[in-house]
């Protein structure tokens, strides 16, 4: 499931497969009539609510966005186990998060320059300061200053068929010179 999570300053979250916006939840609808067969398209959002219109306070919403932050921040209680209770996730530090989140993804950046292959807790880097579009994660890396020649960057991930239980073979998963004997779907 591709999902989506948000979250509001401690008092709503929403997590779920519909965009929040008309074109997403509206736009398939028209193309039911130029695909063949039966066409299901079924979304889900759950909302939660922190002490809004009435709301009973639940520590839910602080709860998910300090594992999620955990997760991408690189805060671990051992290595790849994210710590929801880590004190650098319990309130805003001075500067507030946005700092926290440059330090942590700055720190990331400096570890993959030092060496590609040592593996970093974390999920985050610096926008690049660039004015162009970057279409490949090589692109943001190099621009960053990473020596990606020592890496194997993905390029994105097989689709999967639920109906043959297999990823299809054919789609390349490295970010590699395209090979003409690959067809896309």
């Amino acid at each position: 499931m591709h999902s989506k999570t948000s979250l509001l300053d401690g008092t709503w979250a929403t997590i779920g497969s519909a965009n929040l916006d008309g074109a997403s939840l509206d736009f398939t609808q028209h193309l039911h009539k130029l695909l063949p067969g039966e066409v299901r398209n079924t979304e889900v959002n759950c909302v939660i609510l922190n002490g809004v219109e009435g709301q009973p306070p639940t520590p839910v919403v602080d709860l998910l966005r300090r594992r999620l932050w955990a997760e991408f921040l690189g805060f671990e209680s051992s290595p790849g186990v994210p710590d929801p209770d880590h004190e650098r996730l319990a309130a805003p530090p001075a500067g507030g998060w946005l700092k926290l989140w440059r330090e942590r993804a700055d720190g990331k950046l400096e570890r993959l320059k030092r060496d590609p292959a040592d593996v970093a807790p974390g999920h985050v880097l610096p926008w690049p300061d660039v004015d162009r579009t970057l279409h490949h994660p090589r692109e943001h890396l190099d621009v960053l200053g990473v020596d990606t020649s020592r890496i194997d960057v993905l390029k994105g991930v097989r689709a999967f068929s639920f109906k043959e239980g297999r990823y299809n073979e054919r789609l390349p998963e490295l970010d590699v010179p395209p090979d003409p004997r690959f067809q896309f779907m």
